[in-house]
């Protein structure tokens, strides 16, 4: 399969720990138009990372939520490469599902 670079987008609403914890102004790597409007509550870039060469984070959190207690939050990631869509969520499914363990409810 020839190389492609495709957005993988999910807009997640789980209570989950996020990076988005840091006091300097993060940048926008993927100029996404902002704020993002979704059910009435606008979310504003929280936190990005460039973790590798081909992969980009970014998360958009509510004005004035505290991030490490936010109930809701919209994320971007994109990634490079070869992998199909379907592999792509798979790994991220399962990424959230080991996060979700380490929470106490």
């Amino acid at each position: 399969m020839k190389r492609f670079l495709f957005l993988f987008l999910m807009a997640c609403l789980f209570p989950l720990v996020s990076p988005a914890q840091t006091a300097r102004s993060p940048i926008d790597y993927l100029q996404v138009p902002g704020p993002i409007l979704f059910e009435r509550t606008a979310y504003h870039l929280a936190w990005t990372s460039h973790p590798t060469p081909a992969f980009y984070k970014q998360e958009y959190l509510a004005v004035g939520v505290d991030p490490s207690r936010f109930t809701s939050m919209i994320f971007f990631d994109l990634l490079r490469g070869t992998l199909t869509v379907q592999e792509a969520v798979g790994t991220k499914v399962a990424e959230l599902k080991k996060l979700k363990e380490k929470i106490r409810w």
